[in-house]
């Protein structure tokens, strides 16, 4: 987004108008559940008490693949900000609807501050995982990256993959 020292506030102000007058990104047609590719059936768990088999290890859109208990592919970033690690995808009889089955990341904070926060790009730091739940798949709005910070015992980076946002610039407007 900035291009040279100089200014970079206004840089990154006049980037960010481009974005939005040039922007012709097309959305992700996630949002119907028979577009969801669910593969890798299984019945090793965890299941909730209120889910029930089939259950499965990976699903795909046209943008990403999410694949539970996988470290490089399970992290995603749901339309309420929630940062979940996924440990498994599982059907809900009451609503006929799959659901993701893991834990949430209960502290989050902006990795940095300059030259913005790091949360206008949903890039946060994020610690202590929450008890296990369950969520919609038609909450995931796009696919993160997660790794442990160096030197910060139990503290991951988390950023979002290009081009796996389900919402044409959505933190930008």
């Amino acid at each position: 987004m900035i291009r040279k020292d100089d200014k970079p506030l206004q840089q990154i102000i006049r980037r960010v108008e481009e974005i939005k007058t040039n922007y012709k990104g097309t959305k992700c047609n996630c949002e119907l559940s028979d577009t969801w590719i669910y593969k890798k059936q299984h019945y090793s768990g965890p299941l909730p008490i209120n889910m029930s088999n089939p259950q499965y290890l990976s699903i795909t859109c046209s943008y990403f693949t999410i694949i539970a208990k996988d470290q490089k592919n399970c992290c995603v970033f749901l339309k309420n900000k929630e940062i979940v690690l996924t440990d498994n995808i599982v059907f809900n009889k009451d609503s006929s609807s799959y659901f993701l089955v893991g834990h949430s990341f209960l502290i989050k904070q902006d990795l940095y501050l300059k030259p913005c926060a790091s949360s206008l790009l949903d890039i946060y730091s994020v610690s202590q995982l929450s008890e296990q739940n369950t969520w919609p798949i038609s909450m995931i709005n796009k696919k993160m990256f997660f790794y442990e910070i160096p030197n910060k015992n139990g503290w991951y980076a988390t950023f979002p993959l290009l081009h796996s946002d389900r919402t044409e610039v959505s933190s930008i407007q």
